[in-house]
This record gives C-alpha cells, structure tokens and sequence, in this order.
C-alpha cells in the first residue's frame, strides 16, 4: 500500500441501530393476551408460595440487671455482664 491509500482510509464505525419504541409497543400490544396470561400465572403462583409457607417468629433476649451500687469496673461490669461473665462483688 502506498502512502497515500494508508491516510485516505478511516476505520470503519460500526453502524448504529436505533430502537423504535412505538413499534416495540405495538408488538407488545399485538400479543397482550400472551402478556396477560404469563402476568396471571405469574400472580396466582406467587399468591401460592405466599399463603403455603408458614408463618414462624422466634426471639430471644437476654438482660443484664443493673446494680445499684458504684463498683470499680463501672461501665465494665455492665459490658461484662451482658457478654455473660461475672466478675464478682
């Protein structure tokens, strides 16, 4: 290739597609009975999966009393009891 042909040629840009919205709405409407009929199935099945699974709460807390008295570990003590240790009078 000469020198010449190498400047003329520019890359070639790929070639951009556009989406028409409108007919892409009007395929959608053109077939909403299939649209309608998935939607349906799609309630009735999620409405089954709700009501069958069981409703089941459990807690548990866990309370640490507060003492009346000033002790040396102040604060401390109270993070030491609620972490279950006891360290004592």
């Amino acid at each position: 290739m000469s020198e010449e042909n190498k400047l003329n040629t520019t890359p070639q840009q790929p070639e951009e597609q556009e989406i028409d919205l409108i007919e892409l709405a009007q395929k959608v409407w053109a077939s909403r009975k299939l649209v309608f009929k998935a939607c349906g199935y799609a309630v009735l099945v999620g409405l089954v999966v709700a009501f069958s699974i069981p409703k089941e709460y459990s807690t548990s807390v866990t309370l640490a009393p507060e003492t009346g008295g000033k002790s040396g570990g102040g604060s401390m003590g109270a993070l030491a009891a609620m972490a279950g240790i006891s360290l004592g009078a």
